[in-house]
């Protein structure tokens, strides 16, 4: 067996690890992005990483994702200016768009994780190790990334339907009051509760 499969076998190993054991725990992106980062470091050295977020044809650092605001869209880059990079390819150099950022002045690599069919998911950006380099350009590294993309995939679905189940619970407990009571005193304040705390 090769040290590249071996590899494989370990980051396989780590993402199924971190999707069962997280999958209750992790209530955003963000928290998936630190698990992947960590076995990055572990298996493949990376120890400068960055995930920017797929949003409405915007390239968003993930740990601004949890409180978006018209500053932090306006500092997105554009998903049209690095499309053309991936072409034919899901590991590619970071193009001078980003590199010019300060914040990845550093990177050199892009990953983009898109599963089949569907919108892209976002980008990774590492500052390439030896060991990175070597397996990414390995018969193996293509399909690390493809696993990766539909794991990400589900996740991203999996939180997306538990945001959805949220909104539905909170609109469900609201009708349950609007027929209990016809205290408007009440319901204003629930409502004000719900929708603003």
């Amino acid at each position: 067996m090769t040290d590249h499969l071996q590899t494989l076998k370990y980051i396989k190993s780590d993402v199924l690890s971190f999707w069962v054991s997280s999958y209750e725990e992790q209530t955003s992106f963000n928290g998936y992005f630190c698990s992947l980062k960590q076995f990055l470091k572990k298996r493949l050295k990376i120890d400068n990483a960055a995930f920017l977020s797929f949003e409405g044809n915007s390239l968003i650092p993930i740990e601004e994702m949890a409180s978006l605001t018209i500053e932090t869209k306006l500092n997105a880059v554009s998903w049209l200016m690095i499309e053309a990079s991936f072409y034919q390819q899901k590991v590619v150099k970071i193009p001078y768009i980003l590199k010019a950022r300060q914040a990845y002045s550093m990177m050199t690599d892009m990953v983009l994780f898109q599963a089949e069919g569907k919108n892209p998911i976002g980008v990774l950006l590492v500052e390439a190790t030896e060991s990175w380099t070597d397996f990414m350009t390995s018969e193996y590294g293509e399909e690390c990334i493809e696993i990766l993309s539909k794991v990400l995939q589900m996740i991203k679905d999996n939180l997306d339907v538990k945001i959805n189940e949220d909104q539905y619970r909170k609109l469900y407990n609201m009708t349950d009051l609007f027929h209990s009571t016809m205290d408007i005193d009440l319901i204003l304040e629930n409502v004000l509760k719900k929708y603003t705390g």
